[in-house]
């Protein structure tokens, strides 16, 4: 039996499939964070705060180009995680299988990582991983 330091992308894709794993978002921020991330870019390019609107999908600034998304995802969260050929599932989420140096294996933890758009780090990992 291969140890976690010598698994392949190929065995920790086969692991990992079909199991409970824990999705960790970094860089997080809250609703109430992208709030006053939005009053202080008013402040700093002189915008009455005054215009900053806000619905069902996020918050943005009347008259301008600039819309900061709501976050629906939970910073951390459990799930079961499903590969197909091309992608991923994590609790209806589909996201791209990233390239193999983004997948990692150590004594404490097996997992893969992705950067989306916003530049948070999303790591997937096989709780109390049993190698």
């Amino acid at each position: 039996m291969q140890t976690a330091q010598t698994m392949s992308k190929s065995q920790i894709i086969n692991l990992l499939n079909g199991k409970q794993v824990k999705r960790n978002i970094e860089n997080y921020k809250t609703n109430d964070q992208l709030k006053q991330e939005l009053q202080l870019l008013c402040i700093s390019n002189g915008i009455d705060e005054k215009l900053i609107s806000e619905n069902e999908y996020g918050f943005y600034i009347e008259g301008h180009n600039v819309i900061f998304r709501k976050e629906k995802r939970k910073q951390d969260e459990i799930g079961t995680l499903k590969f197909r050929t091309k992608d991923y599932i994590f609790n209806n989420c589909y996201g791209e299988i990233p390239k193999k140096e983004n997948f990692f294996s150590n004594e404490n933890e097996i997992g893969f990582f992705i950067v989306d758009l916003c530049g948070n780090k999303i790591t997937y990992t096989l709780d109390s991983a049993k190698v």
